[in-house]
């Protein structure tokens, strides 16, 4: 009788441990013990599956430390001071008004934040406003950059999937780290920024990539910029 009532849904079965006449107390002792095995496996199986989860998380931020690690060995940050740039490697984002744009990061709030060295400082963008901070340091790099389609970037992004018994929990693919190496501008919350260049009001501005946007500082506010390049080791 249990080999039947394995195959036999879980709301059947529960139908017929309520519904089961008082003399046959042996049937609704068998169906009861077998409904309670059946939800402590579920329960079981919810434990694995959040543990899963926690073990993925902590494999991405490995993985993340490991490319931010082996891409920053690539370039070079150089502290500088007062909207100057380092004589030696400094890498030009382009040119606006016949002069050079140049990359600089600078900390703030809870993360480094990639942007444009301007007359005071280092112009960033954060939580919808700009900001210009004083400290900060500016890309140089001896091996060859460029800016690139910024799908190639293809930043950690958890993909989720479903399917199977239990609640809607599950654990997430394998992360898709970019093989094309784009240049890590900063960080945020454990997450690495990339480093985007595009055109507003006429000028060429440098900023961070966010969510299919390159987010500047411009005129005290945080502008997003749809069309954009990303900026990526040249190793091809």
């Amino acid at each position: 009788m249990k080999k039947i009532l394995i195959a036999i849904p879980l709301y059947l079965i529960f139908t017929l441990a309520v519904a089961a006449p008082v003399s046959q107390s042996p049937q609704k002792n068998s169906s009861a013990q077998l409904l309670q095995q059946m939800v402590k496996l579920q329960q079981t199986q919810i434990a694995l599956q959040k543990q899963l989860i926690t073990l993925n998380q902590q494999i991405i931020v490995t993985q993340q430390r490991v490319l931010t690690k082996t891409n920053q060995t690539q370039v070079k940050w150089v502290a500088a001071k007062n909207g100057k740039s380092p004589e030696k490697d400094a890498f030009i984002a382009g040119y606006s008004s016949n002069k050079p744009t140049y990359i600089c990061h600078a900390n703030h709030m809870d993360g480094v934040q990639p942007g444009e060295m301007v007359k005071n400082g280092c112009l960033i963008s954060y939580a919808g406003r700009a900001f210009t901070e004083e400290s900060y340091e500016a890309l140089t790099s001896k091996t060859k950059l460029k800016w690139d389609n910024p799908r190639k970037s293809r930043p950690f992004v958890p993909r989720w999937y479903g399917g199977g018994p239990g609640p809607a929990i599950y654990p997430p693919a394998k992360p898709q780290p970019s093989p094309y190496h784009p240049v890590i501008g900063g960080h945020e919350r454990g997450h690495p920024i990339y480093i985007c260049r595009g055109i507003y009001n006429n000028k060429i501005h440098v900023g961070k990539q966010i969510a299919g946007k390159c987010n500047i500082g411009f005129n005290g506010q945080e502008v997003k910029i749809p069309i954009y390049e990303v900026l990526f080791l040249d190793v091809d």
